[in-house]
């Protein structure tokens, strides 16, 4: 296996005597990739390295740049570029709410309708424009009273046949789907489609965990505790394990002792039931009854003698691919293949978005060759791209009109007010509020692609990727950051 990484290591230097102006940065380059090929952990691993130069298409570093690899989360550079591509960086989604039937001494003789087109945040909080449960309950109570309804005869309805029925990727893993990371999909989203599960863990290791409820309540959801307490300092060890549309969970792992409160986050199984309760509840709150049922519905209805009652926007799409790469948030980058899909064909369906993707690959001349695509987050380990891949749709990135946009949306490593992962990475070094990273990381997994400016102020693409480790994230951060800043040092 030696040999084998001693000959990869003689043909990447081949590739950088070509393309390297100065024989001691070239140098430090190929010291930097044996150290990392030597890490320890690494010995059977599969390892993936490119740079270019923006400016230039020089290539700076090509390391097994065509190997198919899963490259976790740092899938969704890919996402985010051909949201803003095909939707627009000022694009919003509705969600709609009309009525059927008449108003008459102030009742609604008829059903309320809440038409969902995909809008990840409506009635969450990660972004300051988004519709807030308190934004919807002012907006729903204005609007109530403006038409004259005091309350409801008929039916409050979900319609959310804007996406597929198919709002999970067959591909994740059981151990993530019932947590808030493996949230699925849907038409119509309330609270990200999550809830945290409030826990009391025990003053020893070993002790069972006190299950005190969730926040926010979710209906029908029942808990097969088998938490233990963990060591104090221990972190988040719980998971979920709950399918889609079962309300029978099973909870496994540790939280740490010594809390007197520890939360962990679930995903809710069906994420349109638990959205129209949530509104149904704050329907009621504002003084209108209803009497009717709860239902949804992803069958495109006909609607008579419809009339339009409010609307709620969401942020634009600059904003949501923020929280999607300085975040890592999955349910959002799941919602943009849908998304894509929608404003395309009509319908939301992720295999025609991921499709959709692939062509704007194609369109901007980025090679394809190795990339399959699964899920748009980048939590399917059958997802595969090369290094090379992520280089050039970066370089390609720089010449669009949006690109300022796109740079922003990525975490800015060694700068404290930044919101991403990355705010101390790199501090005191060249990558210092220089380095754009976006990083993935899923069992044996770990892989940062990004931007980086060099000492002559040009702009670097860089992809790494690591397959089938052994070794530490941390330990593996540490050797990309050394070439990190050898790449920017040229």
């Amino acid at each position: 296996m030696r040999i084998f990484q001693i000959v990869l290591l003689l043909l990447s230097s081949f590739v950088l005597s070509g393309s390297s102006e100065n024989r001691g940065d070239q140098d430090n380059i190929e010291s930097k990739v044996k150290n990392l090929l030597q890490t320890k952990g690494l010995d059977h691993s599969q390892i993936s390295l490119f740079a270019l130069n923006t400016k230039n298409s020089k290539i700076l570093l090509d390391h097994n740049s065509g190997f198919s690899l899963a490259p976790a989360s740092g899938l969704k550079l890919l996402t985010t570029a051909a949201a803003l591509e095909y939707l627009g960086a000022d694009a919003n989604f509705q969600t709609v709410f009309k009525y059927r039937g008449s108003v008459s001494g102030g009742v609604l003789n008829g059903d309320l309708i809440i038409q969902g087109a995909g809008d990840p945040t409506f009635g969450g909080n990660l972004l300051p424009n988004c519709a807030t449960g308190e934004k919807i309950a002012a907006g729903l109570k204005k609007s109530f009273e403006s038409h004259g309804i005091k309350s409801i005869s008929g039916d409050i309805i979900a319609d959310i046949s804007a996406f597929e029925e198919n709002n999970l990727s067959g591909y994740w893993n059981w151990i993530d789907i019932g947590n808030y990371y493996g949230a699925q999909t849907s038409a119509l989203c309330f609270n990200e489609n999550l809830y945290e599960l409030i826990l009391n863990p025990g003053k020893n290791e070993g002790d069972p965990v006190n299950i005190a409820g969730t926040a926010p309540e979710v209906q029908g959801l029942v808990f097969n505790n088998r938490l233990k307490t963990g060591k104090p300092g221990s972190g988040d060890n719980g998971y979920i394990y709950c399918a889609p549309y079962q309300y029978n969970t099973v909870v496994r792992g540790t939280v740490p002792a010594g809390e007197k409160e520890f939360r962990i986050k679930g995903s809710v199984p069906d994420p349109a039931l638990f959205a129209l309760q949530k509104i149904a509840g704050i329907i009621k709150t504002i003084g209108v009854n209803f009497n009717g049922r709860l239902r949804t519905t992803d069958i495109a209805e006909k609607y008579d003698n419809v009339k339009e009652l409010t609307r709620f926007s969401s942020p634009p799409v600059r904003d949501i691919i923020c929280i999607v790469n300085k975040r890592s948030f999955n349910l959002y980058a799941e919602q943009l293949p849908k998304l894509i899909s929608l404003n395309k064909s009509g319908r939301g369906e992720t295999e025609n978005g991921l499709e959709l993707i692939l062509q704007f690959l194609k369109k901007n001349a980025v090679t394809t060759e190795g990339v399959e695509l699964y899920d748009g987050c980048g939590l399917a380990r059958q997802n595969l791209v090369t290094a090379r891949m992520f280089c050039e749709l970066l370089s390609v990135m720089t010449r669009k009109d949006y690109f300022s946009i796109y740079l922003n949306s990525i975490a800015l490593a060694g700068d404290k007010n930044d919101e991403g992962f990355f705010r101390n990475f790199g501090t005191g070094t060249v990558l210092e509020k220089n380095a754009r990273i976006k990083s993935g990381l899923i069992g044996g997994v770990r892989s940062m692609s990004g931007y980086l400016k060099n000492k002559k102020g040009d702009l670097i693409a860089y992809s790494m990727i690591v397959n089938n480790h052994k070794s530490s994230p941390k330990i593996i951060d540490n050797k990309f950051k050394e070439l990190m800043i050898a790449i920017a040092e040229l």
